[in-house]
């Protein structure tokens, strides 16, 4: 199976780099984790996670990331358009 090329948006990396620098010492490495996690599970199968948006975006949630993301099949492409943190239960 071909890997998709994940990209992420300056929006979207700028969230992620403000997420990380305001997060506490111990949440640090989780969100690191579960960013390198997104991006090779976008890398592996995008058009199959989460669930489908408006405008042919997907929304999707790994660990404490949630993510809206959305998939070029023809280039093999996904960009990734938002990140933010949620709580779980």
């Amino acid at each position: 199976m071909k890997r998709h090329l994940v990209i992420w948006s300056q929006e979207a990396l700028d969230e992620i780099a403000a997420l990380w620098v305001a997060a506490p010492s111990e949440l640090r490495k989780s969100i690191l984790k579960a960013w390198h996690q997104v991006d090779e599970t976008l890398a592996r199968d995008p058009e199959n996670l989460g669930e489908s948006r408006d405008e042919g975006r997907r929304i999707w949630f790994e660990a404490l990331l949630g993510v809206l993301f959305k998939v070029n099949v023809e280039k093999k492409e996904v960009r990734l358009l938002q990140v933010w943190t949620f709580k779980t239960r």
